[in-house]
C-alpha cells in the first residue's frame, strides 16, 4: 500500500522486501491448504513424521508437501468425509498425528480448541506436556498446569515471544538509553496490543474498490492488487518475498499462493519478484544461518538495483585508476541484468547437462582418457557439492585434484555472501560442467586438475598454462579475464608485456599439444572495457580458442540466438566478442569472417544465457547459472573426451563449419550475427558426433557398428 501511495506521489522505489507478510487476510487466516505445509515443517524438525524414507532435508520434503498440499490435500478436504483413504495416510505422516485425530478435525489443520488455541501446536507434544509456538514451531513452552489455560493471544505468551521477549526489551531499553542516550517519558511497549485493535483497517485499493473490516469486525484487506499494480507501473522496481518455514502466523505457502494468484500478468515484470524460505519462524533474524542467509539475498537485491549506478562510478574509474582491475569470472545468474529487455522466449528454461548435450548431438560411446585442466583466480569447492551434484545426475564421480600455482589455492567459502559475485559459483560451474560433458561423452570418470593461480598477479594466467602444459593437460578450460584495455593499463603501469607472455605461454601450450578454451566474456561487445568495441584476453590469444554464448531454447522449433540480455546495450549482459587490438593482423585461417583490424572473437559458442543455463550445485543448493564460463568448460569436456592430445585445432575448425550451427539471429551491442562466421557466436555451437568423427575420436564400438551408429545419429 505504501509503495502504491509513493507512486502515484511521483516516487518509485528500486526494491521493497517484504518480510513474513500477509498480502490477503482472509487467505491467510482460513486457508489450510496454505498452513498445512508449514505444521509438516514444525513435525519434520521435531522428529514427529511417519514418512518412509525419511525426507533427506527441509527444502525437498517441503517441495514435496507443497505439491501434496495442493493436490490431494485440496481434495480430501472438500470431499471429507469421503476423503482417500491414502491421503488421509499421508497427512497423518506427514503431521505426526493420528488418523483419528485428523478425522476429527475434519482434516482442517486450522483445527481450534475451545480456548481457540491453535489445536495442532497443542497435540504435537501434547504427549511430553509441550505446545509449539506460532511464531516459530521449533519453540516449545510449556503446557502443563495453569500454563495449558493462559491465552498466548497477548503476544507475549506465545512461546516463540516468550523465548525472546526479555532478552529483547532488556536489549531495546539499553540502546535507546545507552547507545541513544535518548530518556523516554512512557513506557516501552514490544508488542502494542492496543495499536492492533484501534488501527483502520479500511483500504481502498488501486482500481478504487473499498476493503472494510466483516461483520465480525475481521479485516479483509487484500493488498497484493497493490503489490501487482506497483510493479506494473514501475518495471524497474524489484520485490523480496522472505519467509521462515516454521512460521504459522503467516505461513510461507500461503504467501506463494498469493503472490502466484495476483493480478499481474507480464512474465518479464513477474520476473522481479523473488521469493525465498528460510528455516526460521517469523523473525527471520533471531535464526543465525538464516540471517546471513536472508542478507545475501538482500545484498544481491541491492546490488542489482544500484547497478546502473555502479557501472557509471566504474567507468569514471577506469579513466583514472593507475593499477586496473584484475581477472574476473565469466558467470551470471538468472536474476542478473538490471534494465535488461527480455523478450518472452519460448523454452527459455534452464538445461540439464544430459539434455543440452543431446541437442547439441553429443557422442555417448568414445574411450576418452584426456586430462582436463581448469584454471581459477579465487574461490574455491568442496566435496559435498559435487557428491551433491553426481547424485542428481547419476554421472560418474569426477577425479579432482588442486594445483597451487604461486599464492593461489582452493580456498571455498569466503565471499558466499556475494551471490553475484561469488567466484566459489565460477568454480563449482567449470568443474561440474567439464566433468559431465566428459562423462556423457564417454561413461567414464572424468580427470580434473584444478591450477590456482594468484589472483593479485596478472602474470599469474600465464604461469598457470605453463604448468598445465608442464603436467601433460591435454585440454584446458579457462573462465576469467579482463578486457584488452585493462591488461595494457596494466602493462604500462608496471613496465611488463602480460599480454604477449600471456601469448608466449598459449602457444608454447598448443605446441606441447595442449587445446586453450576460454569464455570470451559477458558484457556484450565492450567487455566492461573504456569502448563499445573491446575483446576480452585471454579468448583473444591467437593460440586460444574464443568461446562465445548464445541462447538455445528447448523448443524444437525454436531458433538458437546469439546471447544478449540488453538488447543495445554494448556493455549490458549478454556474449562478448569483436576483433582484437592486440593481436593484428587478422589470422589467415579465420576465412570467411568480417573483416576487422585484428583477431576475431570468439572462435565457437554454445548455450550461455543464464536463462537457459546450467544446473549446478554450489554452497549445498541447486542453482542455475549461465554466461560464457559455461561454454569453455563444456568444449574443455568433449575434447577431452577425444582422448589424446590434439593441439593447435582452431584452423582446422574454421575449416569444417560443417560441424557447427550457423547462429544467424541476434547481436551483442556492437555487432550483429550473420550468416557465416561473426563476432557473436563465431562459427557457431557444436554438433559434437560430427567433431568426433571429424578429430578421430576413438570409439568403444568396433568400426562397423561405429560407422552404422554414427549414420543413424
Amino acid at each position: 500500500m505504501l509503495a502504491w501511495m509513493l507512486h502515484e506521489d511521483g516516487l518509485d522505489l528500486n526494491g521493497i522486501t517484504l518480510q513474513s507478510s500477509v498480502l490477503d487476510y482472509p487467505a491467510n487466516f482460513s486457508n489450510a491448504v496454505g498452513l498445512m505445509p508449514t505444521f509438516a515443517a514444525d513435525a519434520w524438525y521435531h522428529n514427529k513424521i511417519g514418512a518412509e524414507p525419511p525426507p533427506a532435508d527441509l527444502v525437498s520434503f517441503m517441495d514435496t508437501v507443497t505439491q501434496f498440499a495442493q493436490g490431494p490435500y485440496a481434495g480430501a478436504l472438500q470431499s471429507f468425509p469421503k476423503a482417500e483413504p491414502s491421503t488421509v495416510e499421508t497427512l497423518s505422516k506427514y503431521l505426526g498425528l493420528s488418523e483419528g485425530v485428523l478425522n476429527a478435525w475434519h482434516l482442517n489443520v486450522e483445527a481450534a480448541d475451545r480456548l481457540g488455541h491453535s489445536a495442532f501446536l497443542i497435540d504435537l507434544l501434547q504427549d511430553q506436556g509441550l505446545a509449539l509456538g506460532a511464531y516459530d514451531g521449533r519453540v516449545t513452552g510449556i503446557d502443563t498446569g495453569i500454563a495449558a489455560i493462559v491465552s498466548p493471544d497477548g503476544g507475549m505468551n506465545d512461546p516463540t515471544m516468550a523465548a525472546v521477549g526479555g532478552v529483547y526489551t532488556t536489549m531495546w531499553n539499553a540502546y535507546l538509553n545507552n547507545d541513544l542516550e535518548f530518556t523516554a517519558t512512557s513506557n516501552f511497549v514490544d508488542l502494542n496490543d492496543q495499536a492492533f485493535q484501534f488501527w483502520d483497517f479500511r483500504h481502498k485499493d488501486p482500481a478504487g474498490t473499498v476493503q472494510a473490516p466483516d461483520g465480525q469486525g475481521n479485516p479483509t484487506l487484500y493488498t497484493a492488487g497493490d503489490l501487482a499494480a506497483t510493479m506494473a507501473a514501475n518495471p524497474d522496481l524489484l520485490v523480496l518475498s522472505a519467509n521462515g518455514y516454521y512460521d504459522s502466523v503467516t505461513p510461507f505457502f500461503q504467501t506463494r499462493l498469493t503472490l502466484d494468484a495476483m493480478p499481474l500478468e507480464d512474465a518479464s515484470v513477474r520476473r522481479n519478484l523473488t521469493i525465498r524460505n528460510y528455516p526460521s519462524g517469523h523473525m527471520i533474524y533471531l535464526d543465525g544461518k538464516s540471517r546471513t542467509a536472508m542478507k545475501a539475498d538482500l545484498a544481491a537485491m541491492y546490488d542489482q538495483a544500484v547497478a546502473a549506478k555502479i557501472a557509471r562510478v566504474r567507468v569514471r574509474a577506469t579513466l583514472s585508476r593507475k593499477i586496473p582491475n584484475i581477472n574476473r569470472p565469466y558467470f551470471k545468474l538468472p536474476a542478473a541484468g538490471e534494465g535488461a529487455l527480455r523478450p518472452a522466449v519460448a523454452g527459455a528454461t534452464p538445461w540439464s547437462m544430459a539434455d543440452l548435450c543431446k541437442a547439441y548431438s553429443w557422442p555417448t560411446d568414445l574411450v576418452g582418457g584426456g586430462v582436463i585442466a581448469i584454471i581459477e583466480f579465487s574461490g574455491g569447492w568442496v566435496r559435498s557439492d559435487i557428491d551433491a551434484y553426481v547424485r542428481a545426475t547419476g554421472l560418474p564421480m569426477p577425479s579432482i585434484v588442486d594445483i597451487s600455482v604461486g599464492a593461489g589455492q582452493n580456498d571455498p567459502n569466503r565471499h558466499s555472501g556475494d551471490p553475484a559475485g561469488d567466484p566459489d559459483r565460477e568454480v563449482a560451474l567449470d568443474i561440474e560442467v567439464a566433468a559431465a560433458a566428459y562423462s556423457l561423452a564417454t561413461g567414464g570418470v572424468a580427470n580434473i586438475r584444478v591450477y590456482w593461480a594468484d589472483a593479485s598477479d596478472w602474470g599469474a594466467m600465464a604461469s598457470a598454462i605453463t604448468a598445465a602444459a608442464a603436467d601433460g593437460c591435454d585440454v584446458c578450460s579457462i573462465s576469467w579475464g579482463s578486457d584488452e584495455a585493462n591488461w595494457q593499463a596494466a602493462a604500462k603501469a608496471v613496465g611488463i608485456d602480460y599480454p604477449g607472455k600471456l601469448n608466449v605461454a598459449a602457444e608454447a601450450a598448443a605446441q606441447s599439444g595442449m587445446i586453450i578454451f576460454a569464455a570470451s566474456g559477458d558484457n556484450d561487445s565492450s567487455d566492461g572495457g573504456p569502448n563499445p568495441a573491446n575483446v576480452d584476453l585471454p579468448s583473444s590469444s591467437p593460440f586460444i580458442i574464443g568461446c562465445g554464448g548464445t541462447m538455445k531454447p528447448h523448443g524444437a522449433g525454436e531458433q538458437e540466438t546469439v546471447w544478449n540480455d540488453s538488447p543495445g546495450n554494448p556493455n549490458g549482459n549478454g556474449t562478448g566478442g569483436g576483433f582484437s587490438r592486440l593481436f593484428r593482423p587478422m589470422p589467415a585461417w579465420q576465412a570467411g569472417a568480417p573483416h576487422g583490424p585484428g583477431r576475431m572473437v570468439p572462435d565457437v559458442s554454445a548455450n550461455a544465457d543464464p536463462y537457459t543455463g546450467y544446473d549446478v550445485f554450489v554452497h549445498g543448493a541447486q542453482e542455475v547459472i549461465g554466461g560464457t564460463s559455461a561454454v569453455a568448460p563444456l568444449y574443455a569436456g568433449l575434447f577431452a573426451a577425444f582422448g589424446r592430445k590434439l593441439g593447435f585445432v582452431t584452423p582446422k575448425l574454421w575449416l569444417n563449419h560443417t560441424c557447427f550451427n550457423d547462429i544467424v539471429t541476434g547481436d551483442n551491442g556492437y555487432f550483429r550475427a550473420r550468416l557465416g562466421p561473426d563476432p557473436c557466436t563465431g562459427i557457431g555451437t557444436p554438433i559434437a558426433d560430427k567433431l568426433s568423427a571429424l578429430f578421430k575420436a576413438p570409439s568403444k564400438l568396433p568400426s562397423g557398428t561405429e560407422r552404422v551408429a554414427r549414420s543413424r545419429r
